[in-house]
C-alpha cells in the first residue's frame, strides 16, 4: 500500500484529507469497520475542488485504502478499482477541478 508519513499532495485541503485517509487505514478493523467511512470519503472526494493532480492522488489513495480493507492488493494494471465503490470518477470533466 502507498501509505507513509509522507503526503503527496500540495493543497492543504489536499493533505488534510490525505491523512483522513490514513487514519482510516490505520483506525480500522477491516472492511466492516471502514465501509461507512469509505463510503463518506468517496462522496466528499466527488465532490471536492482540488487541484487535478492532488485530485487524482486522492483518488488513487482512496481505492488503494478500500482494496486493502477488503484484504486485496492493489488493482491489476489497466483496471480500475472504482467499481468496487460504485463511483464514476475517471471521468469527471476538468470544470470539476479548482484552477
Amino acid at each position: 500500500m502507498a501509505f507513509s508519513d509522507a503526503l503527496e499532495t500540495t493543497d492543504t485541503g489536499a493533505q488534510l484529507f490525505e491523512r483522513e485517509l490514513i487514519s482510516t487505514l490505520e483506525s480500522s478493523d477491516g472492511y466492516d469497520g471502514g465501509q461507512n467511512q469509505i463510503a463518506a470519503l468517496s462522496e466528499r472526494l466527488t465532490s471536492a475542488h482540488f487541484g487535478a493532480e492532488d485530485w487524482q492522488i486522492l483518488y488513487r489513495k482512496l481505492l488503494q485504502l478500500d482494496r486493502a480493507l477488503r484484504g486485496k492488493s492493489p488493482a491489476p494494471a489497466g483496471q480500475s478499482g472504482s467499481a468496487s465503490l460504485g463511483l464514476c470518477l475517471d471521468r469527471r470533466p476538468s470544470s470539476f477541478f479548482s484552477r
